[in-house]
C-alpha cells in the first residue's frame, strides 16, 4: 500500500509540472512581430501590383506586389508596344528613353518583368538605373523570387537629390537612386498593418545588404507593445491552454485512480 501511495504522489507531482510545461510551450510558440505601416499617399493600383507615386518628382516612392512564380511573357516590353509603357503625368516614353546626361541611364522597374510580365511596363513603376545597378537589383529580385513566394513585398529607392539627369523633351529632372529597399511582409494581400519577415537595403556598387528601413515604412508598435495591447487575447489563450491541459490531466488521473483502486482490491 505504501508503494501505491508513493506512486500516486509521484504521478500527481509530475502532472502538475507537465501542465505548467504545456502552457509555457503553447504561449512561447505564438509568433510576435513588431507592427508596421506604410506611407499610403497617391496610391495607384494596377492589376498585379500597386505604386505610391511621388508627383513632385515624377518617380515612385515604392511599389508593392505579391511575389509569384515567373510566367514568361511573349511580348517584348518595348517603348512602342501598346498598351504598355503608358505615359505618366510627368514623362512620355521617348522622354524617359532618351536622356541628355552624357551617361546612358535605362528605365528599370521596381516590379520587374520576370515577375509580372509586360503589366509592369508603366512609368509610375520605373526608375533610371545604370546597367551595373540593374544587375545588382536583378540579383536581389531573383533571391526574393526564390525564397518568398506568396508574400507581399514592398520595393523602393533611396534617391540622391544632388544627382539627376535631364529629360530630352520636357527638360525635367529625373533623380538617380543610390540604392533600393526591399521589405518582405507577412501578408498575402494588402493590409493596413503588417509584420516584417525580411528586409534590406542594397546600396549600388556594394555587395552587402544593410539592415535598415526606408522613411515610408513606420514602426507603430514594438513586440512588447503588441503583447500589451493584445493582453486580453493572450490571457484567453492561456486560459484555453490551462483548461485543455486540465481536462486531459483530469481524465488521465481518473483512469489512474481506477487502475489503482482495482490494484488495492486485489491486495485486500
Amino acid at each position: 500500500m505504501q508503494i501505491l501511495y508513493k506512486i500516486e504522489v509521484l504521478y500527481n507531482n509530475k502532472m502538475r509540472i507537465l501542465s505548467i510545461f504545456i502552457a509555457f510551450i503553447a504561449l512561447s510558440a505564438l509568433p510576435v512581430f513588431a507592427e508596421f505601416s506604410v506611407f499610403t499617399k497617391n496610391i495607384i493600383g494596377y492589376h498585379a501590383f500597386a505604386v505610391s507615386y511621388n508627383y513632385s518628382i515624377g518617380q515612385p516612392n515604392w511599389a508593392a506586389a505579391l511575389k509569384q512564380q515567373w510566367v514568361k511573357s511573349s511580348l517584348n516590353c518595348g517603348c512602342y508596344d501598346p498598351p504598355k509603357w503608358q505615359d505618366s503625368v510627368n514623362y512620355t516614353c521617348t522622354d524617359y528613353n532618351c536622356l541628355d546626361s552624357g551617361e546612358c541611364y535605362h528605365r528599370s522597374q521596381l516590379i520587374s518583368r520576370f515577375e509580372h510580365g509586360t503589366d509592369t511596363c508603366i512609368f509610375t513603376n520605373a526608375v533610371p538605373m545604370l546597367n551595373k545597378s540593374r544587375q545588382d537589383w536583378n540579383c536581389i529580385e531573383r533571391n526574393l523570387l526564390a525564397n518568398h513566394i506568396g508574400k507581399l513585398i514592398f520595393r523602393g529607392c533611396q534617391y540622391d537629390y544632388s544627382k539627376f539627369v535631364i529629360t530630352k523633351n520636357l527638360h525635367k529632372q529625373l533623380y538617380i537612386p543610390e540604392g533600393c529597399y526591399y521589405i518582405v511582409t507577412d501578408l498575402q494581400d494588402y493590409g493596413a498593418t503588417f509584420g516584417i519577415v525580411d528586409y534590406g537595403y542594397l546600396r549600388f556598387g556594394c555587395q552587402t545588404i544593410e539592415k535598415r528601413l526606408p522613411w515610408w515604412i513606420t514602426e507603430i508598435a514594438t513586440p512588447k507593445e503588441r503583447i500589451k495591447s493584445n493582453s486580453s487575447w493572450y490571457v484567453s489563450m492561456f486560459a484555453i491552454t490551462v483548461f485543455v491541459a486540465g481536462v486531459v490531466l483530469t481524465v488521465s488521473w481518473a483512469i489512474i485512480l481506477i487502475l489503482l483502486t482495482r490494484r488495492r482490491n486485489e491486495y485486500e
